[in-house]
């Protein structure tokens, strides 16, 4: 026998003395100096025949015993927190609760039917096999089901027996596989198996033709592709289409990303990976504008000699201007370099990291010092980011990239090594996939196709139907070999096939220092003008006007009521901050902290709500780190702080004017805000 804490055999006493209907044994696991905790229910609370309600929270519980049946009032039980190891095989018992986990015994006048659902969390559940048996039938009805935040490893074939089911709720558990059987679950509507340890998902799946609202977040999906599941439902189910029509064939390559500040070798190191016998010019390399795409650099599979694997090396420049846009090319599933001149010591590793952490989610990253002359005074501590990140895996590696051949071999090596054990590699695609890219690879002289092309191009290679074209398209520009914003009534006749055209496009807008002089400023003559010289024809400035506006990049606005077509491109506003009045009585306050906020959000804000940008003498209240927003009578602010103490940014928000228009502006600025972090900074972490 247990022994039973003194406070609970004293507050069981009390029940019986009283005799209470409720009675609380929750438990203090959490605390080390606790000795309250129970590891089975005492004898005691059986003779309590009075009790309706009974806690028994948060403390180490394995198992219900049938003594509970003695309590013949008893309706609830929390058995919240608690390892059990199954659910308890006891006819009668169900779990209904919104917020915590209660068995609630069903009296014989209530049919089975008047069980609606079933709701049992973070109890350390791992099997579920006898819960569906015959002496169960209770649950055949219920319409759904959250079994979250447990330890299962498999579903039982019995879980196919609730055939009403309409939602089922698994997220964080540990199943590596489905039955296929699962199909039987005809009336299934919602499925979330986010965060388990699925690598394939059966194409079973797809014959769930009622099933509307699919989660497969956070899992490390091998089959179908990672760029399959990010796209839904659909795209699942037209990919398994054509894998049955084609046939499907691994897919071996990957991208490269080289970051890092200007300066520190990302350009020569590319080069050099490519070629090892590159000779570094007198004057050194021309600092790199925006990004510099090498596609198709080719070497043997390093699993498999016979294997061609192929590799996209992406050199990201180095100014801090333009790392706003970067954010749009940094991609998962990608092997980071992140180089830093070891001689200067000037690399903002705190600064890369982050970004990668929010950006790569889990991507490899190898930190290559460039020495200079063998000289090395590295302020690098590895075992720190490895600390810091341990979700990522993290190399070191030292090389002079302008004399050491034998060591630039080495690394060269090692970035095919890692290159070739990314998650995604292998991945199967349907065989037709691959023709079609090849396709559009050898139109990339035409920098873009219209989309009657590139159906075409699909027609040509066996996939007929605009569905599967349009989902082709989305794969492609998820693995950054094209860019097609198929969505956008603007540019869905617009499809890139040579994203360097576009990136040099993008980045020429702020590089020039004319625009930062005019304060981010500019018409549209003159940037067609600036887009003109670099070789870019009419129709497709008018293409690019729109790629640099909201929904797309997010660089520019038009200003209204000019009779020249102008525009702001809030990145490069002054960073002094306007005079204006505040009435600072009654506001609302709202805030936005980020462990890592990233550049720019600010700027994109701005551009998301251009049309409620305030006026101040007919110059819009908007700065580097601020601006301020109306409706009517309702204005809005919103800047940028620093905490120098712990490190933390947030944006903050303080609202004046009438009650109700005060929270309908909030809700506004909010949900900008949070569509920019749901559509480009996922893993960012906010805490508002």
């Amino acid at each position: 026998m247990y022994p039973v804490p003194h406070d609970f055999q004293m507050a069981i006493k009390k029940a019986k003395k009283d005799q209470s209907t409720h009675l609380s044994l929750r438990g203090d696991k959490g605390d080390l100096y606790s000795r309250n905790i129970l590891f089975a229910i005492p004898e005691a609370v059986f003779e309590l025949s009075e009790l309706k309600s009974l806690d028994l929270s948060n403390n180490l519980l394995r198992a219900l015993p049938l003594e509970l049946k003695r309590l013949k009032k008893l309706k609830q039980i929390n058995i919240a927190l608690n390892p059990l190891d199954e659910i308890p095989d006891r006819p009668g018992l169900i779990l209904d609760s919104d917020q915590v986990f209660q068995f609630v015994e069903v009296e014989k006048t209530v049919t089975p039917q008047n069980v609606i659902g079933i709701r049992f969390r973070r109890s350390g559940l791992k099997r579920l096999e006898h819960w569906f048996s015959p002496s169960q039938g209770a649950f055949q009805h219920i319409e759904w089901l959250d079994l979250s935040n447990n330890l299962l490893q498999t579903l039982p074939e019995s879980i196919t027996k609730l055939t009403n089911l309409s939602s089922l709720y698994l997220y964080s558990n540990q199943l590596s596989t489905l039955p296929e059987s699962i199909t039987k679950l005809t009336n299934l509507t919602s499925l979330n198996l986010s965060s388990n340890q699925l690598s394939t998902l059966p194409e079973s799946i797809t014959k769930l033709t009622n099933l509307t609202a699919l989660d497969l977040s956070n899992i490390p999906f091998t089959s179908p592709p990672q760029e399959v599941i990010e796209k839904g439902i659909l795209a699942i189910e037209d990919y398994f289409r054509q894998a049955s029509l084609q046939g499907t064939i691994p897919l071996y390559e990957a991208r490269i990303l080289i970051v890092g500040e200007a300066g520190a070798g990302k350009t020569t190191l590319k080069k050099k990976l490519i070629n090892p016998d590159y000779q570094l010019p007198e004057k050194g390399e021309d600092s790199t504008l925006g990004i510099e795409v090498e596609n198709n650099w080719s070497f043997p599979f390093t699993e498999d000699i016979e294997i061609t694997f192929t590799a996209h090396l992406w050199d990201f420049g180095g100014q801090e201007i333009q790392y706003m846009t970067h954010q749009f090319f940094l991609r998962d599933r990608s092997l980071y370099i992140l180089v830093a001149d070891d001689r200067r010591q000037d690399a903002d590793f705190d600064y890369w990291f982050k970004a990668i952490h929010l950006f790569g989610k889990g991507s490899p990253v190898l930190v290559v010092l460039n020495e200079r002359n063998y000289k090395s005074v590295t302020n690098f501590d590895l075992n720190y980011y490895k600390k810091l990140y341990p979700e990522l895996e993290i190399h070191q590696f030292s090389v002079d990239l302008g004399e050491d051949k034998e060591r630039i071999l080495k690394l060269t090596k090692q970035v095919q090594t890692f290159s070739s054990k990314l998650k995604h590699v292998g991945d199967e695609i349907p065989k037709q996939w691959v023709p079609i890219r090849e396709a559009l690879a050898a139109r990339e002289a035409e920098h873009h196709i219209c989309y009657k092309d590139f159906v075409a191009i699909c027609n040509e290679n066996k996939v007929a139907d605009e569905q599967s074209a349009l989902f082709i398209s989305g794969y492609l520009d998820a693995l950054g070999l094209i860019v097609h914003f198929k969505d956008d009534p603007n540019l869905h006749d617009f499809v890139i096939v040579d994203p360097k055209w576009l990136v040099k496009a993008v980045y020429a807008v702020l590089e020039d220092k004319t625009l930062e002089e005019n304060k981010g400023r500019f018409t549209q003559d003159w940037i067609f003008d600036l887009w003109k010289q670099k070789g870019y024809k009419h129709d497709e400035c008018c293409k690019l006007i729109s790629l640099i506006k909201k929904d797309s990049f997010e660089i520019c606005y038009e200003l209204k009521n000019h009779e020249v077509s102008t525009y702001i491109a809030p990145q490069l506003l002054p960073s002094k901050e306007p005079a204006y009045e505040w009435e600072d009585s009654h506001n609302l306050h709202f805030r936005f902290a980020y462990p890592f906020m990233p550049k720019g959000i600010i700027a994109r804000l701005i551009v998301r709500m251009s049309e409620q940008v305030a006026q101040n003498a007919d110059e819009p209240l908007i700065w580097k780190r601020g601006a301020v927003f109306e409706e009517g009578k309702t204005r809005a602010e919103v800047t940028v702080l620093d905490d120098p103490e712990t490190g933390v940014e947030s944006i903050n928000i303080r609202v004046r004017g009438e009650a109700r228009a005060k929270r309908d502006l909030l809700t506004v600025v909010r949900s900008e805000l949070r569509h920019m972090h749901q559509r480009s900074f996922q893993n960012i972490g906010s805490a508002n």
